[in-house]
C-alpha cells in the first residue's frame, strides 16, 4: 500500500537585512521511510529538507535532513500487514509481531497475518507461539497451503511426526500440485516406515522436478524404499541421518 503525504510549505524566511535563513522541502521520490537506526524503511513517507542561506542574491546549501511526513495507518489491515512485513524485512521481529498481532485483529478471517507471525515467532524459538499462529491461519482459512505446510515442519521439529503427516495431508488436499509439501510428505512417510507410501509420494514429486538439487535428493530416497520394499521382511532400521539429509522445508 502506498501512503500518501499532505503537502508541505517550505516556512517563511525569516529576514536579517540582506542575509535569510530558511528551509526547503522537497520529496525524496521511492523512499517511504526511515527507520530507528535511520537507514529507509517502507511506508514512511519523507521529505528531505535544505537548510540554505541567501546573500545578496546567492543561495548556498547549508546541510540537509530527513523528516517523515506522515505516520502509516496501521488502524488499517493492509497498512498495517505492510508495516508488519516490512519490520520483518528490516530484523525488526519485535514490531512485527505486534503489527501481524494487529492484523489479526483487525481481519480475522485473512491467514497470511498468522501464517507470517508463526514464521516471525519460529525464528525466535518460540514454537508453541508460533503452532499457536499456524493453527489460527488455517482456523481462519481451512485451505491456506502453507500454513498447514509450515505447521507440519514444525510439528516434525517437534517429533509429533503423524500430526504432521495430516497437516501435510491438508495441504495437499488444498492444493494438489504443491511440491514442497509432496517432498516433506514422502520424507514423513519414509520416517515413519511407510515406504510403499512414501515411494508414491517421492515419484509424484520427481513428476514436477527432475533436475534440482533437491530432485537428486528424492531420487536417492526413492531408490532407498523402492530398496526397504524389495526386502520384505527386512529389519534393517532406516539410517534416520541418511532420511534428514533429504529433507525440504
Amino acid at each position: 500500500m502506498v501512503f500518501t503525504a499532505s503537502a508541505i510549505s517550505p516556512p517563511p524566511v525569516r529576514s536579517r537585512g540582506s542575509l535569510a535563513l530558511g528551509l526547503c522541502f522537497r520529496r525524496l521520490p521511492g523512499a517511504c521511510g526511515i527507520s530507528g537506526n535511520g537507514s529507509p524503511m517502507r511506508g514512511f513517507p519523507i521529505c528531505v529538507c535544505f537548510l540554505v542561506e541567501q546573500v545578496q542574491g546567492r543561495t548556498d546549501s547549508k546541510g540537509q535532513f530527513v523528516l517523515p511526513v506522515t505516520k502509516p495507518d496501521v488502524t488499517d489491515a493492509d497498512g498495517a500487514f505492510a508495516q508488519a512485513q516490512a519490520a520483518e524485512e528490516a530484523g525488526d521481529l519485535s514490531t512485527a509481531e505486534i503489527l501481524y498481532r494487529r492484523v489479526m485483529k483487525l481481519d480475522p478471517n485473512d491467514p497470511a497475518a498468522g501464517l507470517n507471525l508463526g514464521n516471525v515467532l519460529r525464528v525466535q524459538q518460540r514454537t508453541v507461539e508460533a503452532e499457536a499462529a499456524y493453527r489460527w491461519a488455517v482456523t481462519a482459512d481451512p485451505n491456506f497451503p502453507p500454513a498447514w505446510h509450515n505447521l507440519a515442519d514444525l510439528l516434525d521439529e517437534k517429533g509429533r511426526l503423524s500430526e504432521a503427516v495430516d497437516c501435510q495431508k491438508r495441504a495437499l488436499d488444498a492444493d494438489p500440485q504443491y511440491t514442497d509439501a509432496m517432498f516433506n510428505m514422502a520424507l514423513f512417510l519414509q520416517r515413519l516406515g511407510k515406504h510403499a507410501e512414501a515411494a508414491i509420494w517421492w515419484r509424484r514429486y520427481l513428476e514436477h522436478d527432475r533436475t534440482s538439487s533437491w530432485a537428486e535428493r528424492a531420487k536417492r530416497a526413492l531408490k532407498y524404499c523402492e530398496m526397504q520394499m524389495a526386502s520384505m521382511g527386512s529389519t534393517a532400521a532406516e539410517p534416520a541421518a541418511a532420511a534428514k539429509a533429504t529433507e525440504r522445508s
